[in-house]
């Protein structure tokens, strides 16, 4: 089959959704299919490099940052920041409309993005969308003209208000890359955050109550790994042993998972979260929040430890724990990597998903 992924974002900021196209995407041509991308670039700076598979730029105004700079603090904030995202996703499926249209593929894989889905359906393509979050009820009639639906974690429920036909493709973790190696002993123990610096990661949160951990025991740092609209005003409240480390990718990550020890994640919401599983997968015992999917893909006090969203004081003491107590970080990190190892593979899941597709060319063509 010839694929198409169409995503807007992989080439500009690379989040979950990003994650799991360029993932699936490789795995289905390691399958033999013909694989290529059609992605958004930045108007003015180089997009990010992506390797081993063939890619298509598409640079329009990324009005998008302006959705993730204003705090909807009141309605005209709130107003504003729809408006932005909503013009960003239009005038971006406008141009990449015209581009996908000269293509010849089998399928349009693209992430969100449910009107230029369901605009290239009605124009006799088969077009499938990935949710790596959950979808605006106002977006039900496109999802019903797409052909397939598909989604993970938290969006799986929340995609079930909207339609009856859609799939469960979860995503999977590279173990060579993100392994259980051994990690040198050292004086201080490090936990770790990996992802954008916006305001539904909780980051404030994570600095306040670590800068209160660190009053009572300075043998601990906390490495922040990411980039964002948040991170010159996060700098400002660090009064302990915090460090930004900028964004990585590949192995520069995989390194930064090596060097932790506790992977922190108290998020107000997560749709599901391929950082965590990456951390799981490096043998990192996990701080979660109580909040998306996060307590059902950690076990309490098996893989790791949940706490109460924005309850500091139980953050505080979940960290003074995990840095006391190295046998807990033990056994939570072993648990962590074998469950991991049991339950996700990126080419169970891209087997899935070919075979969706084949059902549904198979469906159409009868």
């Amino acid at each position: 089959m010839k694929i198409t992924f169409v995503n807007r974002m992989m080439g500009i900021k690379f989040g979950g959704g990003e994650s799991f196209d360029l993932c699936i995407a490789k795995e289905l041509q390691k399958l033999g299919h013909e694989v290529d991308l059609v992605i958004g670039a930045p108007m003015i700076k180089e997009p990010l490099s992506i390797k081993d598979i063939k890619v298509t730029y598409i640079k329009t105004p990324y009005l998008r940052s302006i959705h993730y700079k204003i705090k909807p603090t009141n309605f005209l904030y709130r107003l504003i920041s729809i408006l932005a995202a909503k013009a960003d996703g239009y005038i971006w499926s406008f141009v990449a409309y015209w581009v996908l249209k000269k293509k010849d593929s089998d399928i349009f894989q693209l992430c969100g993005l449910s009107h230029l889905g369901a605009k290239l359906s009605s124009n006799g393509r088969i077009s499938s969308i990935f949710w790596p979050g959950p979808p605006s009820k106002s977006l039900k009639k496109s999802i019903l003209k797409s052909h397939i639906n598909f989604a993970h974690g938290d969006t799986l429920n929340r995609l079930k208000e909207l339609t009856t036909t859609l799939h469960d493709i979860p995503p999977g973790v590279d173990l060579e890359l993100f392994s259980s190696k051994k990690r040198e002993s050292k004086k201080k123990v490090r936990f770790l955050f990996v992802g954008r610096f916006i305001d539904v990661k909780n980051l404030d949160f994570l600095i306040d109550a670590f800068n209160e951990a660190y009053k009572i025991d300075q043998n601990i740092e906390l490495i922040l790994v990411g980039e964002g609209t948040q991170e010159q005003s996060l700098k400002r409240v660090i009064n302990s042993d915090i460090t930004f480390v900028g964004f990585k990718r590949d192995k520069e990550l995989a390194n930064e998972y090596k060097r932790a020890d506790v992977f922190c994640i108290v998020s107000k919401y997560e749709s599901f979260s391929i950082v965590t599983l990456e951390a799981m997968a490096s043998s990192l015992a996990i701080i979660a929040s109580d909040r998306g999917y996060l307590p059902k893909l950690i076990k309490d006090n098996e893989t790791g430890l949940i706490i109460s969203l924005d309850d500091k004081s139980a953050l505080k003491e979940a960290i003074l724990k995990l840095a006391s107590d190295k046998n807990l970080r033990d056994r939570l990190s072993k648990n962590a990597r074998e469950f991991v190892e049991q339950n996700f593979s990126w080419k169970k899941s891209a087997k899935r998903l070919e075979k969706i597709y084949k059902e549904k060319i198979c469906e159409i063509l009868s």
